[in-house]
């Protein structure tokens, strides 16, 4: 009964938060999973021809596409265990989510909509795909370091801008947001 007094008060206190949310970042989340799908269903027919991946040169010497399987997640990690990897895939998108709905800040909300729409894009993939991911961008110079051959997905996009965003902001508002606000009420009383 507590946990329930909780967290109704949570959302009554919030309500201007959660309206956002449900306006605006909702429909981003579900329009970023659609488009996310779609280039793949794209790059499947398009680069994945009689069982053999084709590349295209988008911007030759800069960025190609390519079809890969991926049956690992981040960076090609747990491989042999395509359940494992679904359920872990879940997992993380379902605390990510979780935190987008308690977060009382709009602008931490938008990057955390961009990790949330990434992770059920590829959850949604693995799910179908049995096991395994979808990525067709690569960069196309060749290097020694692995990060720039790495063949990813617009989902793989999603998070990785998401997660910078949200680590930059999270610091912005860790540590200056209140300077900020102190210097404004200073301001606010001196003007009294």
């Amino acid at each position: 009964m507590k946990i329930k007094k909780e967290v109704k008060k949570y959302f009554s206190s919030n309500k201007k938060t959660h309206k956002h949310k449900l306006i605006y970042l909702l429909p981003l989340i579900c329009l970023l999973i659609l488009i996310d799908n779609l280039t793949k269903y794209w790059a499947l027919k398009t680069l994945y021809v009689n069982n053999h991946s084709k590349t295209i040169h988008f911007i030759y010497h800069f960025l190609d596409f390519t079809y890969v399987n991926n049956p690992g997640l981040a960076f090609s990690s747990w491989k042999n265990s395509y359940i494992f990897a679904i359920l872990i895939s879940a997992f993380v998108v379902f605390v990510v989510l979780g935190y987008f709905i308690i977060t009382r800040t709009k602008f931490l909300a938008y990057p955390l909509s961009f990790i949330v729409a990434g992770g059920c894009g590829n959850l949604i993939n693995r799910t179908w795909n049995h096991g395994y991911v979808s990525d067709f961008i690569k960069w196309g110079f060749n290097s020694n370091i692995s990060f720039f051959n790495a063949v990813f997905n617009l989902a793989d996009s999603f998070i990785t801008c998401g997660a910078i965003a949200f680590v930059v902001l999270f610091i912005f508002y860790l540590f200056f947001w209140p300077k900020i606000l102190l210097k404004r009420e200073k301001q606010k009383n001196a003007k009294l």
